[in-house]
């Protein structure tokens, strides 16, 4: 690799690492989201606690990190196995945040946002998108909607996406993994009816 290459895993592992929903919490409610709730930085339990407007502001945010991490390798022409790993470095660097002694979010909207940024892969992902977010309105579990978009994505790639490089199924499958594995709490309360559903809201 080349000192362009190294810079991009870097940066893409440290854009992941900015908390937003722990800054939208301080800066709009003077409150550390890490003690209310579900404990957890991601724009779900910022709902919970600040609010929808400021929920919807670092889902977009945390969105963006995985676009950008995508997007800036491709335009600067790198080899499709470094955006394969920045897309990996940015969810990664989300759920493990250095700034947060690597104790951060479960990385649905980083990894919506790299999945999203899959060179011709746009329609196809809206469309599980729109399972994912069908699901949730059904349920009110975002973690189940999430974890099935998630599942959903790498299949996607492979069923719909046949000329595209397959190292980037490879991507999909990684960022599954990923959502998937940080939820296994989810997964527990899921099965004993104890998890929280969207809308819920927390005092503070």
């Amino acid at each position: 690799m080349n000192e362009m290459e190294y810079l991009l895993l870097v940066l893409a592992y440290l854009l992941g690492s900015v908390p937003f929903g722990l800054l939208t919490g301080r800066l709009a409610k003077k409150v550390d989201i890490r003690e209310h709730g579900s404990k957890n930085v991601g724009a779900t339990n910022v709902m919970r606690i600040v609010g929808p407007a400021a929920a919807v502001l670092v889902l977009l945010l945390d969105v963006g990190k995985g676009v950008l991490a995508v997007r800036v390798p491709v335009m600067l022409e790198a080899t499709p196995e470094i955006t394969v790993v920045t897309g990996v470095l940015v969810v990664l660097g989300h759920c493990f945040p250095v700034f947060l002694s690597f104790k951060g979010g479960k990385g649905v909207a980083t990894g919506l946002g790299v999945m999203l940024s899959i060179p011709g892969f746009q329609l196809q992902f809206v469309v599980i998108l729109i399972i994912a977010i069908g699901l949730i309105a059904l349920t009110r579990y975002v973690s189940l909607g999430s974890m099935t978009g998630a599942v959903l994505a790498p299949l996607g790639l492979w069923l719909f996406a046949p000329d595209l490089d397959g190292i980037f199924i490879l991507l999909g499958a990684a960022v599954a993994a990923i959502i998937v594995l940080r939820h296994r709490e989810n997964i527990v309360r899921l099965l004993r009816g104890e998890e929280s559903k969207l809308g819920q809201k927390v005092k503070v």
